[in-house]
């Protein structure tokens, strides 16, 4: 016998031992099936079934979307512009030492606050060469004032010599003048007499008495004239010493106005060594440190004035154009702050910047916080930064009042921007009666008919595909005109009492059923329904035998 009918012999002898449990199994499966057949609800798979049914094709049945949805009305829209901005200070100043010395005092740090005419910067006093020549130049001015009162008195003495030799010279020319008139008397009288004495009119000794008064009174004419060249050489020599006099006195004085111009200098240069702070302000930096020698020009601390700050921010080119000197403006620190600081717009900078290309808007506001005490202390200055609103270099949000107006209006938040077009999700009521109805299965979406019935796959009941009477979506147009954070005033698109989405239709697509919900920050609170989101569509569970 051959081996391939030894092989057949063993397979034979096999199957002839087993036929009894094979019999067996091949009825059991036989009647498992028939019972499974018989017994499977609509719906129910077995597990060959499920594993190999592509899942990806179901769909849920088409239900609303819950969303917040607002009637269009008119109402007072402020409009506003909302920017990030940047605090500056008032003023700026660089603090410099305009002499040389060692700082002996300097008692501030960046963050400090400094009061109006507070000494901030001390350099050696008691060294300092500026102080001994301010004591140089102080004693030097005293010296040359005391000059000057005593060449002032000098002064007198001679005015006072000058004004007596006058008084002689006028006493003289008097009696020149007496002693000429009697002079002028007897001339003539001596003629006369010599005429009559020749006549043999009078006698000789008559004659030569008025020739002898004659004489006397030309002698007294010519002593006379000899006393008034004296008192005349007196009155020029005096003349001559009160004019030098005047001069030496114009002098000393000139002498001292340069002294107390000296001494004022020096002043002056002595008050350098003491730096004093101009008006309230904030140390911003500090460069040096006490005990260091400073020479001039040398940067020891920057101040900044804070009692008012600029505001400013960079707005759009189409912003720029909505701002107006004077417009309200509403400042705080942080989007979550709840001190709100008002202003308006004082500035508005002519130029773009060139790399931006925006504009700087700027407000100057008070910054002084007027609810914050201030502790005075002679001793320690008050150094705190909360009497402030703001600092410089603080980011801020800026809120810019751009006009009012009362219109159509809408919450900004539902305001939708798309490919350059301003858009609004509106809701529809879906009244159309003659629209066919559909019907599909939810196991097997494929299935679609226009009567109600069961799916001829899998025997599931077919379900409406869509409810009649609800609210649909669609996206539709606006034109804006004010706004602010809260509210759109919408010129064009909309009518009155119209309804629109207001949030919760970021998923939607035009022709979206929409149930209207109450809506909160985070989100919808309370879900619809079935009943109300799919028209009382009921999902049958699904089984597994």
């Amino acid at each position: 016998m051959s081996q391939i009918d030894l092989r057949k012999a063993k397979l034979f002898n096999v199957l002839t031992k087993n036929i009894v449990g094979l019999l067996t199994i091949l009825i059991l499966a036989i009647a498992c099936f028939y019972i499974v057949k018989i017994f499977k609800k609509p719906g129910q798979m077995t597990v060959i079934e499920s594993q190999a049914m592509d899942m990806s094709a179901m769909v849920p049945p088409l239900g609303a979307v819950p969303v917040a949805m607002e009637l269009v009305q008119k109402k007072l829209v402020q409009g506003s512009i909302i920017y990030t901005g940047t605090v500056q200070a008032y003023e700026d100043e660089d603090i410099y030492p305009r002499v040389t010395g060692k700082i002996v005092y300097l008692n501030v740090y960046p963050g400090d606050r400094v009061k109006k005419n507070e000494l901030i910067v001390k350099l050696d006093p008691q060294i300092s060469e500026y102080s001994a020549k301010f004591a140089e130049a102080k004693y030097e001015a005293e010296a040359e004032m005391h000059n000057t009162s005593i060449a002032k008195e000098q002064f007198q003495e001679k005015e006072y010599e000058y004004k007596a030799a006058l008084e002689e010279e006028s006493a003289a020319r008097q009696v020149v003048a007496e002693a000429q008139a009697s002079q002028d008397y007897w001339l003539p009288e001596k003629a006369r007499q010599k005429k009559l004495y020749e006549n043999e009119v009078v006698s000789l000794a008559e004659y030569q008495l008025e020739e002898s008064y004659c004489k006397a009174a030309m002698a007294k004419t010519l002593a006379s004239q000899n006393k008034l060249s004296a008192a005349i050489n007196k009155r020029k020599a005096a003349q001559a010493a009160y004019n030098s006099m005047t001069h030496h006195v114009n002098h000393q004085y000139l002498l001292a106005k340069k002294a107390q111009a000296d001494e004022l200098k020096a002043k002056i240069y002595d008050n350098y060594t003491s730096i004093h702070i101009k008006d309230d302000g904030v140390i911003t930096k500090r460069l040096i440190s006490p005990g260091v020698l400073v020479n001039p020009g040398m940067l020891i601390l920057k101040v900044a004035y804070v009692n008012k700050v600029r505001v400013q921010c960079n707005v759009s080119n189409e912003d720029a154009n909505k701002i107006k000197l004077g417009n309200l403006v509403f400042i705080k620190s942080s989007t979550s702050s709840k001190q709100i600081i008002s202003g308006s717009i004082t500035a508005i900078f002519p130029a773009a910047d060139p790399d931006a290309r925006t504009f700087i808007v700027e407000a100057l506001i008070n910054n002084v916080n007027s609810n914050k005490s201030v502790t005075k202390n002679s001793t320690n200055p008050v150094k705190t930064l909360k009497d402030y609103y703001f600092l410089p270099g603080q980011y801020v949000i800026m809120q810019i009042i751009t006009g009012k107006s009362t219109g159509l209006a809408i919450p900004t938040s539902s305001v939708i921007y798309s490919e350059g077009k301003t858009m609004v999700w509106q809701t529809r009521q879906d009244n159309s009666k003659n629209e066919p109805k559909q019907y599909s299965c939810l196991m097997h979406p494929e299935i679609i008919s226009l009567k109600p019935g069961n799916c001829p796959k899998c025997g599931m009941d077919l379900e409406q595909n869509k409810q009649l009477g609800q609210k649909t979506a669609h996206l539709v147009e606006i034109k804006t005109g004010l706004a602010n954070p809260d509210l759109t005033q919408v010129t064009q698109g909309l009518n009155d009492d119209d309804e629109i989405i207001t949030a919760g239709y970021e998923n939607l697509i035009p022709g979206s059923l929409v149930l209207d919900t109450k809506w909160s920050d985070n989100g919808s609170e309370s879900l619809p329904t079935p009943s109300k989101s799919t028209g009382s569509m009921k999902m049958p569970a699904m089984e597994m035998p």
